[in-house]
């Protein structure tokens, strides 16, 4: 055993190290993420669309308050099955940079549309 004597770390480098081509580089980048929500369809168009985010309460103290557009693609939407009839399972993915977690809770008003938002038109569509 060297105790770590004979062993090398590397430094982790931020985000802004890794791109020195500029700020605006990033904004085309995605993140996928995947979540089970409960609609009161169980249908949604593939689609995209553009949410304005106002910056988030929760990270109000460490970021500007801006609104900020982001873009997120709806890629599928799949029944969980007989089993939870009233849930799906929803695959989209983002914009760098986007607040997911507002974006499916509607951060009190700060995220417009949100998923709520986009589920209520499907509803009145539904029903038109």
């Amino acid at each position: 055993n060297d105790n770590g004597k004979n062993s090398k770390r590397k430094k982790s480098k931020n985000a802004s190290n890794q791109n020195p081509s500029g700020p605006n580089k990033g904004s085309s980048k995605q993140d996928p993420f995947s979540s089970s929500f409960s609609p009161s369809s169980s249908v949604m168009d593939p689609n995209w669309i553009t949410s304005f985010q106002d910056t988030p309460v929760r990270v109000l103290h460490r970021r500007a308050p801006k609104i900020r557009p982001k873009k997120f693609w709806i890629q599928s939407v799949k029944s969980l099955g007989s089993d939870h009839p009233n849930y799906f399972y929803l695959v989209m993915r983002t914009q760098a940079g986007a607040y997911v977690k507002e974006f499916c809770n509607g951060d009190w008003g700060r995220c417009s549309p949100c998923l709520a938002d986009l589920l209520v038109m499907l509803k009145d569509h539904d029903a038109g």
